[in-house]
């Protein structure tokens, strides 16, 4: 487990470039004392942490399963989660579990800089901003003393929007299989894609792709939960107010050129080409041009 930051640092100082390298099977403790975040890397009052062409794979850490960050600012770009998830046993707080992939909290802390592109996140800011672009979430999960929440991302404060994304087959123990937000969050979703998330809440809360509709629904929104994986009306939910019910008939992880593994659409997929329009990135997470009608998520066919 890599960690970095200077503790008791007002400000951070200093910068982190981590390119083109993999993390796998790191793990840190389920219970403190202390904040623990992050199974392979932790920054603690960073604001400038890059991570371009990586992959994390098996890790777990008590929050945060791969990336944990506390006061630190973080750009990740062209970089893939797989199998990463939380194993924290703590009472409440930083020891909840939340983020099966990467936990940040205080993004603006550090006084510098406040904004998070990219990642499989738990995200906490008063000012920062969150934009999640052209990423897959496959695969993560939370596990926490029956109270993890957001198996791809959790977000408990802040501005965020996920502009085609693909999030499939990420699990909850207790919310939010796919994403969990809070009520005061402002979260806006464009071309996303969810696939067969899900979590172990029933009782009418079974809302596995994601624990409430988006407040910005950007259009091209798309999801889908098998029959066999429904346990009550809410487990499908809509994950924004105009989002598509359909199968999108998405493959496995693979390598679909790029510097990282996507999920693959077929030929005669309902996600082809039915994607927003209206600022749409101009290439896929593979660096492969979009064309005037995007498909839904992160992968376009060419």
């Amino acid at each position: 487990m890599l960690a970095i930051g200077k503790a008791g640092d007002e400000i951070g100082t200093g910068s982190l470039t981590v390119i083109d390298t993999e993390f796998i099977n790191n793990e840190i403790n389920s219970e403190g004392p202390g904040d623990l975040r992050g199974g392979a890397l932790y920054g603690f009052a960073m604001p400038d942490i890059t991570i371009s062409g990586s992959v994390f794979t098996g890790n777990i850490g008590s929050n945060g399963g791969a990336v944990g960050g506390l006061g630190s600012s973080f750009r990740i770009v062209s970089t893939s989660f797989f199998d990463n998830r939380t194993n924290g046993t703590g009472p409440s707080g930083s020891l909840e579990g939340h983020g099966g992939a990467i936990s940040l909290d205080a993004v603006t802390q550090n006084g510098v800089t406040g904004y998070l592109e990219s990642g499989a996140v738990w995200y906490w800011t008063h000012e920062g901003a969150l934009t999640v672009t052209n990423t897959t979430f496959a695969d993560n999960a939370c596990f926490a003393n029956d109270t993890g929440m957001g198996g791809a991302v959790a977000i408990s404060r802040g501005l965020a929007d996920f502009i085609h994304c693909t999030i499939a087959r990420n699990w909850a123990e207790f919310h939010g299989g796919g994403i969990q937000m809070c009520g005061d969050c402002d979260i806006g979703m464009q071309s996303c894609l969810f696939y067969q998330n899900t979590s172990d809440r029933d009782g009418g809360w079974a809302k596995f792709q994601i624990n409430r509709a988006a407040d910005r629904d950007l259009g091209g929104n798309l999801q889908y939960l098998s029959e066999d994986l429904v346990i009550d009306s809410n487990s499908d939910a809509l994950v924004s107010e105009n989002a598509v019910r359909a199968d999108p008939q998405v493959l496995d992880l693979a390598d679909n050129g790029g510097p990282t593994l996507t999920m693959a659409l077929p030929t005669g997929s309902p996600a082809l080409d039915a994607g927003a329009t209206d600022n749409a990135p101009a290439a896929d997470q593979r660096g492969l041009p979009r064309d005037a009608t995007p498909d839904v998520g992160a992968f376009e066919l060419q």
